[in-house]
């Protein structure tokens, strides 16, 4: 009994381990996606600038240069708007592995708590057989 638990702790430590680094993966994507997003935020803010400083070039520049720009703005728009649903997405995730990792750890305490259980009355029946 006693290896059986031991490698019932050990298999459920694994289990935790590997949902910690499940967790920490998780973690590290929504970080990378958040600095994809801030990219994308940043890129945007330089098409704006770009088309503001366009204003100053000659009409036909203008023309071909404003034009670049809104495109440029609409993609990077498009990829920020995705990049935020994308770390929406991952957030969800996130919290449902947490969930998971919370009701596995109930679980385990209730395992060990009815494992002790019917340890100490195997213990006190082992007493009892002696006591008679």
């Amino acid at each position: 009994r006693k290896v059986l638990m031991e490698e019932m702790r050990e298999r459920e430590a694994s289990l935790v381990g590997l949902r910690e680094k499940e967790r920490q993966l998780l973690m590290d994507e929504m970080q990378s996606r958040q600095t994809a997003l801030e990219n994308a935020r940043e890129e945007e803010r330089r098409a704006l600038i770009e088309l503001i400083q366009t204003k100053d070039s000659q009409l036909e520049e203008k023309d071909r240069d404003i034009q670049l720009a809104d495109q440029k703005h609409a993609e990077a728009t498009t990829r920020a708007k995705n990049q935020e649903q994308q770390l929406e997405s991952l957030r969800a995730q996130l919290s449902s592995v947490q969930e998971s990792l919370d009701e596995e750890r109930k679980l385990r305490l209730e395992q060990e708590q009815a494992a002790t259980e019917v340890v100490e009355k195997l213990a006190m029946n082992n007493i009892e057989q002696i006591l008679t």
